[in-house]
C-alpha cells in the first residue's frame, strides 16, 4: 500500500498545484493591465480579485457591477482551471483503475495460494480504493478496509 501512495505523489499529472500556480501567475498580471483608467469601484472589484487569487482564497460569484473586462478574465482563468482539473481527474482515475486491477490480481494469487483471507483483504482494498475521487491516504484506506472486513 505504501507503493500506491507513492506512486500517487509522485504523478504530476494529478498534482494540479503547480499548473494551478503558474496559471494564478499568469491571471494577476493580466488583471493588474486592466486596471488602469478604471473608475475606483471597479478598480476595486479587480483588487479583490487579485488578492483572492494571490493568497490562493476561494474566489467571490460575479456580479453585475463587474467591470466587462474582469468577467472576460474570470471566465478564461475558469476554463483553464477546468482543463487544468479535468486532466488531473482523468489522470488519477486512470491509476486508480491500474491499481484496483493489481489488487484484484493479488487477490486471485492468493486464493490459488489458499489464502482466503489475505484475498478477501486485497478485495477490499480494491473495493475502497475504487469508491475514493481524490488520492488515497493510508489511514483512510486502512480503516475503510477493516470496517469493511468486519461487515
Amino acid at each position: 500500500m505504501d507503493q500506491f501512495a507513492g506512486e500517487w505523489s509522485a504523478n504530476a499529472e494529478i498534482d494540479t498545484a503547480p499548473e494551478t500556480a503558474e496559471l494564478a501567475g499568469k491571471y494577476i498580471p493580466a488583471l493588474q493591465r486592466n486596471l488602469a483608467g478604471l473608475p475606483p469601484e471597479q478598480r476595486d472589484h479587480i483588487l479583490s480579485e487579485i488578492s483572492h487569487v494571490a493568497n490562493r482564497e476561494p474566489l467571490s460569484a460575479p456580479e453585475p457591477s463587474w467591470p466587462p473586462v474582469l468577467t472576460t478574465l474570470r471566465n478564461a482563468y475558469n476554463s483553464q482551471i477546468g482543463t487544468i482539473t479535468s486532466a488531473a481527474d482523468e489522470a488519477a482515475a486512470k491509476m486508480r483503475s491500474a491499481q484496483c486491477e493489481l489488487l484484484l490480481a493479488k487477490a486471485k494469487e492468493r486464493a490459488a495460494a489458499g489464502n482466503a483471507e489475505g484475498a478477501k483483504r486485497a478485495e477490499a482494498l480494491a473495493a475502497e480504493l475504487a469508491k475514493l475521487k481524490g488520492a488515497p491516504t493510508l489511514k483512510a484506506l486502512k480503516e475503510n478496509v477493516a470496517a469493511a472486513l468486519t461487515n
